[in-house]
């Protein structure tokens, strides 16, 4: 029978799998050998699961356990690698469930707490802390993605758990929790709905990109390592 290695990631909901398989069961621990030794991440990245059928194709895998159904099949072990770690880098949607989680914030102050830990950090270290797409919204700067699923999907929100998960599989910045939590700390009492509005303020990241492309326009990185000094708190 076939020996079926199967190395298994998931994230934001999406499951891959490095896929090898052989008669031989030297060449099985040899090739989990191989895994261990050039991993790009931490082992609690992934599982590994060892199963036998009579074909060699991860299709007769899933046939035999319906728990690897929906999985994805990679067999060069590089290009599953760089899938993890791209399926592994930390959006905002993942840093604003946390946030959701721990401090329970509106999504007004949420929003723009988010986008001041954003760019601070992007001033301060010239690389962004976390995947965001920052719009220029009528009230300031927005993330698409946290609006849409705020608004529609707030459960999700409260409920998903990434950003740890991508802490304990090496793929996050290893201080990220501690630069959040500052971040809360620092700016989400700064911002109530009919207050004042800092990213209004004239030459801010806001101003120009809307003068650039008009309502909701993107707000790019360039746009805040120019610009967040006008905004600033």
């Amino acid at each position: 029978m076939f020996i079926h290695l199967i190395v298994l990631a998931k994230f934001d909901g999406r499951e891959i799998a490095y896929h090898f398989a052989s008669l031989d069961p030297e060449k099985i621990l040899k090739q989990q050998k191989l895994i261990r030794d050039v991993s790009p991440v931490f082992p609690s990245a992934y599982g590994i699961h060892v199963l036998k059928t009579e074909r060699k194709e991860f299709a007769s895998v899933q046939t035999l356990d319906g728990y690897f159904r929906d999985v994805i099949e990679y067999t060069d072990l590089d290009e599953f690698f760089s899938v993890v770690k791209q399926l592994g880098q930390v959006k905002s949607e993942d840093v604003a469930s946390y946030m959701e989680r721990k401090y329970n914030l509106l999504a007004f102050p949420l929003q723009k707490t988010l986008y001041y830990i954003y760019a601070d950090f992007l001033i301060d270290y010239q690389k962004p802390l976390f995947q965001a797409h920052f719009l220029a919204y009528d009230k300031g700067p927005v993330d698409g993605d946290v609006y849409r699923i705020y608004k529609h999907y707030q459960s999700k929100l409260k409920e998903s758990h990434e950003l740890e998960k991508k802490i304990m599989a090496g793929t996050a910045a290893s201080n990220i929790l501690e630069e959040v939590d500052s971040g809360v700390q620092k700016y989400h009492a700064e911002f109530d709905w009919d207050g004042p509005n800092p990213t209004h303020n004239p030459d801010s990241p806001w101003q120009v990109a809307r003068a650039r492309d008009g309502q909701n326009a993107v707000i790019t990185d360039s746009d805040i390592l120019k610009h967040h000094q006008a905004e600033k708190i």
